[in-house]
């Protein structure tokens, strides 16, 4: 596939341009907003603190690379330079997408084992998985680049695969369907639990519809966010080994790019969905107290 139309990468650079410098100018303001709470306003470490303080981390680093991935769309970037930024850039999305299903887990944990919260979750916990997840990522993400061919002639993004390399495949499969199976799981088991909870009051009834729609929201964010990338990259890598026209690859070429820029808005949406909903959630959490011992409760019951 040897497919080059000037003016519809002119038409891609025009639409990254428009949509990513409002994705970085408030991304970097909620983000800086939550680093802001978290560190600063917040005494106590909890588990959703925990990841919380690592998904904004994650978004940061995303936000990091948006300057670097604008200028390079006209200029082309050093190799080392260019490394770094797709290594800080890919890491990013996928720590993004572990740290969400960590919290959808950690979410499960609460409302579905109350009793035994305490020996499943602790802050400490938290940070360990955490750092370890980031161990992980940051592995692979190095060892995967060191097998991409740079093509010097292209821009920093547009990286040439070894024959038969199957990098889109192995990052929609444990990059985002796994984690989304998970998440999805989570999120089923919590609204089921809450909706066999017999609400005494018609404030309980409020709170628990609440918190239903905060978890479905977050899926549907999940969803809406990384499902077109992956799908789109699948389908370019099947279509590289195909004779279609240049037409086609073309458009399907700007669809991807423009499920790049959806997948990238969540780090804005994450700063929104995962902080003002936290202490909702944790408040509603407490609606299975007449299930829990006094000592759990309180731990529970704790917001951020």
């Amino acid at each position: 596939m040897n497919c080059s139309n000037s003016t519809v990468g002119e038409r891609i650079r025009l639409v990254q341009l428009a949509l990513y410098i409002p994705i970085f100018v408030f991304g970097t303001i909620f983000n800086a907003l939550a680093m802001w709470i978290f560190c600063c306003k917040l005494k106590k470490w909890t588990e959703t603190r925990v990841y919380m303080t690592n998904l904004v981390i994650s978004d940061c680093s995303l936000l990091f690379t948006i300057p670097f991935r604008l200028y390079s769309f006209h200029e082309k970037l050093g190799t080392e330079l260019c490394t770094t930024v797709k290594i800080i850039y890919y890491l990013s999305m996928y720590m993004s997408i572990s740290i969400i299903t960590l919290i959808a887990i950690d979410r499960y944990v609460a409302i579905k084992y109350p009793m035994k919260v305490i020996t499943l979750r602790s802050p400490l916990k938290a940070a360990i998985i955490s750092g370890l997840i980031w161990i992980i990522h940051t592995a692979i993400r190095i060892q995967q680049q060191l097998q991409t061919t740079e093509d010097s002639s292209a821009t920093c993004f547009a990286v040439r695969d070894p024959p038969h390399f199957l990098r889109p495949v192995y990052y929609a499969i444990f990059g985002y369907l796994i984690p989304f199976i998970i998440t999805s799981f989570c999120t089923v088991e919590i609204i089921r639990t809450l909706k066999k909870k017999e609400n005494t009051s018609s404030q309980e009834e409020r709170s628990t519809k609440k918190v239903i729609r905060i978890v479905t929201a977050n899926l549907l964010v999940f969803i809406i966010c990384f499902l077109p990338l992956h799908v789109g990259n699948i389908i370019k890598f099947i279509i590289g080994y195909m004779n279609i026209s240049c037409v086609v690859y073309d458009s399907i070429n700007l669809s991807v790019q423009l499920a790049r820029i959806f997948a990238d808005s969540n780090c804005c949406l994450d700063a929104i969905c995962y902080y003002f909903v936290a202490k909702e959630f944790w408040e509603v959490s407490s609606l299975l107290s007449k299930f829990r011992s006094p000592k759990n409760q309180t731990q529970e019951t704790q917001t951020l």
